[in-house]
């Protein structure tokens, strides 16, 4: 608060300098999650920082209506030297786990001078000019590597792999193709077994990737649990410097057969990967939403979880950090035509927007 009102004062005070509080709310990024595991908490904080900075950046990209796929191009040394000022909140540590929140500003002139470095790079080598504004026209390809627990093992290449082939119908039947399913040939066979699938690195499934043309990599592993009829989803999405992990739950409230339920699983999967993917155009984020939801005890959360759970205009809830008195998720906001504030005050919550595309609730 007291950073806020000293910015108001340069606002106010300082007319011939406006364009600064411009730049200073485009360059500051805050409410950044954070929640990695390493080998150690010092190991553990490290890496956190650096997703979280790589984040911010990415938001900051979209912010200048840039192409994010440039992020890919940059390091993590190179995004370091572009912090000004990061403030960690909420810091917390769990044996070799760390969460925190982070509230990061970049510096204008070392953002702009090594995003033109590296269109001067780029150019150089005679490729895309990753810095156009709104070149990706959406049409960025992700490889799907997909998975089924059976009896506690992970099948990917056998032919009961009945997810495989639910995925493979659904985009068949499309006339756009974004995504494509990864098939078993012998590359891919040597290359990921169910041993690695759930720790697989950039650089073990480039070659694979280049061999697709694709940018990007999902592993969807599904696991179905007959007995709460319910389907949960552990997806890992890789691309050059940056591994996202997001769990997603389905339940058969219809009580459809294996096969149909399978096919609408799939479906909605992969509306939601096209809706929250890193691609150039911004637009193609608008769903995607975080909110931090404030409660007094385990009641009042279990009761604000459902209603958010049974409302219409949220699907794919991901919790991504739950505490004593607050809790963070990620949604997909399917009710573009209604201010989500409006939705939610209809639910009874009260609503503060921190940031883009990131909303406090508190329920009344």
């Amino acid at each position: 608060m007291l950073r806020f009102f000293l910015a108001l004062l340069i606002c106010s005070f300082q007319l011939a300098t406006s364009g600064f509080c411009a730049d200073s709310e485009i360059y500051l990024v805050e409410n950044i999650s954070a929640k990695t595991k390493a080998k150690s908490p010092t190991l553990a904080r490290i890496s956190a920082q650096a997703s979280a900075r790589r984040d911010g950046f990415l938001i900051l990209l979209t912010r200048l209506e840039l192409n994010t796929a440039i992020a890919d191009e940059i390091n993590d040394d190179e995004i370091s030297e572009m912090v000004s000022s990061e403030q960690i909140q909420n810091e917390k540590i769990a044996g070799n786990t760390y969460f925190a929140t982070l509230n990061i500003t970049f510096a204008k002139n070392f953002v702009d001078h090594i995003l033109q470095k590296k269109t001067r790079e780029i150019k150089n080598n005679n490729t895309e000019n990753l810095l156009k504004t709104k070149a990706n026209d959406g049409n960025e390809t992700s490889l799907i590597i997909a998975g089924i627990i059976d009896k506690k093992r992970i099948k990917l290449w056998e032919e009961e792999n009945q997810w495989r082939y639910a995925l493979n119908r659904y985009l068949g039947s499309r006339s756009k193709k974004n995504f494509l399913v990864s098939q078993p040939d012998l590359d891919n066979i040597a290359t990921i077994n169910n041993e690695n699938i759930t720790d697989l690195s950039y650089a073990e499934i480039e070659s694979m990737l280049n061999k697709y043309n694709a940018s990007s990599a999902y592993t969807i592993i599904l696991n179905y649990d007959d007995i709460e009829n319910k389907i949960t989803l552990d997806v890992n999405h890789i691309r050059k410097m940056q591994k996202k992990q997001i769990r997603l739950s389905f339940v058969n409230v219809d009580r459809l057969d294996y096969e149909k339920l399978l096919d609408i699983v799939a479906k909605k999967t992969i509306e939601y990967l096209a809706n929250t993917q890193f691609v150039g155009d911004k637009n193609l984020n608008n769903n995607f939403v975080r909110l931090e939801i404030n409660f007094v005890n385990l009641d009042s959360w279990i009761i604000a979880k459902k209603k958010i759970e049974n409302c219409n205009f949220i699907n794919q809830i991901n919790i991504e950090s739950l505490s004593r008195d607050y809790a963070v998720i990620s949604v997909n906001y399917n009710d573009l035509n209604t201010k989500i504030e409006d939705n939610f005050a209809r639910l009874n919550f009260s609503v503060d927007k921190k940031s883009d595309n990131f909303y406090s609730l508190t329920i009344n």
